[in-house]
């Protein structure tokens, strides 16, 4: 099986290599990469999980930063330097067994090492590549798209993702965003309920605003029972509209934004918050 393991220092990128890895996790699945933090199960003897996974990879991913290169220990030498930096043994590891190193610059090409910068064992990292691999947050949605593309020309496998609908043009045209007074008018009226902002790992670097609100019961059964009671309701409304929803023991969280409109809040965002706050005041009430 195909496996890509993604090398970082993290005081240079972890942020990016966790962003990275969620949302290509997402589109390939957590069994063809690796990383560090989100791989290792706690308690494992991570040096040794970490050389078996060189072992079984097809592809490493060197995140490189601004900081990958001047790193550096408390008494100024570089870490890159030190036989005992992990990132440096990760990628010597890779070119003795000859896996495929394809290095993501972060930002900004500048902060590619040249060659002659690099202890010798590394200086045949292929830094020189006609067309380097960047991943600038501004750029974010392409460049993974790029990387995404590398991973499938060399076998990996994307997972199989739900197709999504077009968007609806009725709702388009009935349902426009709010404006920041109409929003601050409907907040006023929703008491319970508090703007969200979130982005999905398939979604990064987008941003998606939502209507939040968290339902709490006494028991883990009564918050099963609330979304089985209110499942139904959301397919009854006019037109249908469905939230971003989950269950964490004793408490529901729903959130609603309108997809159509590029995941922005509309009325069709507060009807259905009313809905539910009427609902659930049903179900407390329920014989």
């Amino acid at each position: 099986m195909a496996l890509a393991f993604i090398s970082y220092r993290r005081d240079d990128t972890s942020q990016v290599a966790q962003a990275l890895y969620l949302q290509l996790k997402e589109q390939f699945g957590s069994g063809q990469l690796f990383m560090d933090v989100n791989s290792i199960r706690s308690g494992e003897a991570w040096p040794e999980r970490i050389r078996r996974k060189l072992e079984e990879a097809t592809l490493v991913l060197p995140l490189i930063g601004p900081g990958w290169l001047r790193a550096a220990d408390k008494y100024g030498r570089r870490r890159i330097d030190d036989d005992a930096d992990w990132v440096r043994n990760e990628l010597m590891k890779a070119l003795q067994r000859r896996i495929p190193i394809v290095p993501v610059v972060i930002n900004h090409t500048a902060n590619l090492p040249e060659p002659e910068g690099l202890p010798l064992p590394l200086q045949p990292l292929p830094l020189l590549q006609t067309k380097i691999l960047r991943l600038d947050p501004a750029e974010w949605a392409s460049d993974v798209r790029t990387l995404s593309e590398i991973l499938v020309d060399r076998g990996f496998r994307p997972r199989e993702l739900p197709s999504q609908p077009r968007p609806s043009e009725r709702i388009r045209r009935d349902y426009p965003p709010l404006t920041e007074e109409e929003l601050a008018a409907a907040m006023d009226e929703l008491t319970d309920w508090e703007q969200w902002s979130d982005s999905l790992a398939l979604e990064y670097p987008r941003i998606r605003q939502e209507l939040q609100r968290t339902f709490t019961f006494k028991k883990f059964v009564e918050a099963v029972e609330f979304m089985h009671w209110i499942a139904r309701r959301f397919d009854e409304t006019t037109p249908p509209h469905h939230p971003r929803w989950g269950n964490d023991w004793k408490s529901v969280r729903i959130r609603l934004t309108t997809w159509d409109v590029g995941n922005k809040i509309t009325a069709l965002d507060v009807k259905t918050a009313k809905m539910i706050d009427a609902q659930y005041e049903k179900f407390k009430g329920r014989a």
